[in-house]
């Protein structure tokens, strides 16, 4: 039965769920950016001249 309780009091999980919602979303667009600014310093074959 504690498992069937559980399923049953979801509002315990609310506040960790509704943070961790919020965190993918901000690791999601910091990977986006990181993303972005590679492949522009990258197109031209690097950004490091010897």
């Amino acid at each position: 039965m504690p498992r069937h309780n559980l399923r049953i009091n979801t509002n315990q999980h609310k506040a960790k769920n509704l943070r961790s919602k919020e965190d993918d979303l901000n690791i999601k667009e910091a990977i986006t950016k990181t993303k972005l600014y590679l492949e522009e310093r990258f197109k031209n074959g690097g950004g490091c001249q010897l």
